[in-house]
């Protein structure tokens, strides 16, 4: 699976439209800029996505792997049987049954291929939904801000020399705050981290003590 060649597609087009809100610009229009590649870098949503992505294309290689398996060991089978028969066919029955092992062979390798070919479809419309789900959430994003500052414009950041509303991080908030620990996850983890750091401490201490030092060894 593509991952970041799709995910960039998606999400690209998706940007394409926020390139102009409103029909009428003057003096009093406001623009702002959307940096595509901080989102990329640092949103949690977009991590998450990468996260789901990787998964996928992990689950796609085990199940090929699987049906790799079970091609082979039924391909040995076959080939097994197939030379069995031959030992006891004349020249005519052998130059059938190459035909027969020849055809079975190549409807293995099909079944094989389609039963590929339908997972990497179910799994690639699994991550169509999820793709869905992540663009959703930022043109909502987009949307709002839009609504709420009255913007007229939105564009990509890189497409500006100077100038505009960088609305990203805000944006960024709003999609990542899901994704983001509660307090208690927080306090839970800085106290897991002070438990992890002062038993390191206690293992070094005890492990300093426990070395006899040069002088007492002579």
């Amino acid at each position: 699976m593509k991952k970041i060649l799709v995910l960039s597609i998606i999400i690209s087009s998706l940007l394409l439209s926020y390139v102009v809100y409103g029909s009428t610009f003057g003096s009093d229009s406001k623009i702002a800029v959307l940096d595509l590649n901080l989102i990329k870098n640092d949103s949690l949503a977009y991590q998450k996505l990468e996260e789901e992505v990787d998964a996928l294309g992990k689950e796609l290689e085990d199940y090929k792997g699987d049906v790799l398996t079970e091609h082979t060991q039924a391909l040995k089978k076959l080939t097994e049987g197939y030379e069995a028969r031959l030992q006891e066919a004349d020249e005519e029955e052998k130059e059938k049954l190459k035909e027969e092992y020849e055809e079975k062979v190549k409807k293995l390798a099909a079944e094989s291929q389609q039963k590929i070919d339908n997972k990497q479809k179910e799994l690639e419309m699994i991550q169509d939904e999820k793709n869905l789900v992540f663009n959703e959430e930022l043109d909502a994003a987009v949307q709002r801000m839009v609504k709420r500052w009255k913007l007229s414009c939105v564009v990509y950041k890189s497409r500006v020399t100077a100038g505009g509303r960088d609305i990203t991080k805000t944006v960024m908030k709003r999609i990542d705050k899901k994704y983001k620990p509660s307090f208690w996850e927080r306090i839970f983890k800085k106290n897991r981290s002070q438990q992890e750091t002062e038993s390191l401490q206690d293992t070094e201490s005890l492990q300093e003590t426990e070395l006899p030092s040069r002088n007492s060894t002579e």
